[in-house]
């Protein structure tokens, strides 16, 4: 039997057990090592923002080794029983999106921690869980040697910077870079950003956020900022000669985030958002602002498979402290109060479940 946490309703998670399926040729098992409490979607769900099947069992951050495989998925995978590996998901290989390597977009895409309920046999379908059913189509990450259960998760969060700071945002060194929003997405953007040399660096967060705000200075940020006590534009236009900066990573969660960074920008720059306001939430948009001052907005949603592969392989040669964005560690037992934890800012960063 392996027990997991149920999400039933908004903040109603209750420990409960599922039986071990048999993996068949297709099909597999992954013990969890450790799960990550995503701010961005798992503690929306716990909230009722977000459209979701119940019951379900979340988390889709998710590091851990293989306990059973079917011959057909381990040809398919690579990787063999007791391999440390990534789960990102499953996939057909057949549609476009998976044609176009952007598997993650796939219909066929289970949604671990998401989309697909208890109900579907064999249940186990999120990571907030003892195991973890691999479907049909599951695509495994492994871990390189060297690379802890923990660094292997921050790598997720990590690769996420990568993607939208560098992939998606097409950011070039000695190009400005503002992230709004100092929670852990922001701060991986940040270090993301250093990385791929971007001068200079400005962290928005709010007065509450000083412990993180202190974190994203260790990480890469030339000045980090509340922006409900500091004058954010004014240090803008300072730093960037009154031009505004190249780029904005808009990662604070808030509706009105894009709107109240517009004047940060400088025309001709370009914006990633890549954070989830939840559902219900319309907010009008200055399009003429965009349109006249020719702004570029992308929207974005995880990281793509390549760039997981190198958040990993950067991982395994240079020491860097993703690791210390890991605030609070809490046994499957209490995955609610993991969720409230996660939920509140300030001083917490990064909640991890481990079973």
């Amino acid at each position: 039997m392996a027990k997991a946490a149920v999400l039933r309703a908004p903040q109603t998670l209750e420990i409960e057990e599922f039986a071990l399926p048999a993996p068949e040729p297709e099909s597999g098992l992954l013990r969890v090592e450790v799960a990550g409490v995503c701010t961005g979607t798992d503690t929306k769900l716990y909230h009722g923002k977000l459209d979701n099947p119940w019951p379900l069992i979340p988390g889709h951050e998710i590091v851990g080794v293989v306990e059973a495989l079917g011959p057909g998925l381990a040809q398919t995978t690579g990787v063999q029983v007791g391999t440390r590996v990534i789960l990102r998901g499953a996939q057909c290989g057949r549609c476009e999106a998976c044609r176009r390597g952007e598997g993650r977009f796939c219909p066929a895409n289970p949604g671990y921690g998401l989309r697909t309920p208890t109900t579907v046999s064999p249940g186990l379908w999120g990571g907030y869980a003892e195991y973890v059913y691999l479907a049909p189509g599951a695509v495994l990450e492994p871990v390189p040697e060297g690379v802890s259960a923990e660094q292997a998760l921050m790598a997720t969060v990590f690769a996420n910077g990568l993607t939208w700071v560098l992939a998606q945002g097409g950011l070039r060194a000695g190009e400005s870079l503002l992230v709004q929003g100092v929670g852990q997405q922001g701060l991986m953007g940040i270090l993301a950003g250093r990385l791929g040399g971007a001068s200079p660096i400005i962290a928005v967060g709010l007065g509450t956020d000083r412990a993180r705000l202190h974190l994203a200075k260790q990480l890469g940020a030339d000045w980090a900022l509340a922006a409900d006590q500091d004058a954010v534009g004014e240090v803008v236009a300072e730093v960037t000669d009154g031009q505004g900066v190249d780029l904005l990573l808009e990662v604070s969660g808030s509706p009105r985030g894009l709107i109240q960074a517009l004047p940060w920008i400088r025309t001709g720059g370009r914006v990633v958002l890549a954070s989830l306001s939840g559902k219900g939430v319309e907010v009008p948009v200055p399009l003429d602002e965009i349109v006249w001052r020719q702004i570029r907005v992308q929207g974005v949603y995880s990281k793509s498979a390549t760039v997981l592969k190198d958040a990993l392989r950067i991982l395994r040669h240079r020491r860097l402290p993703i690791t210390e964005l890991i605030t609070h560690r809490l046994p499957l037992q209490e995955a609610a109060l993991a969720m409230e934890l996660a939920g509140r800012g300030g001083e917490v960063v990064k909640v991890v479940l481990l079973p």
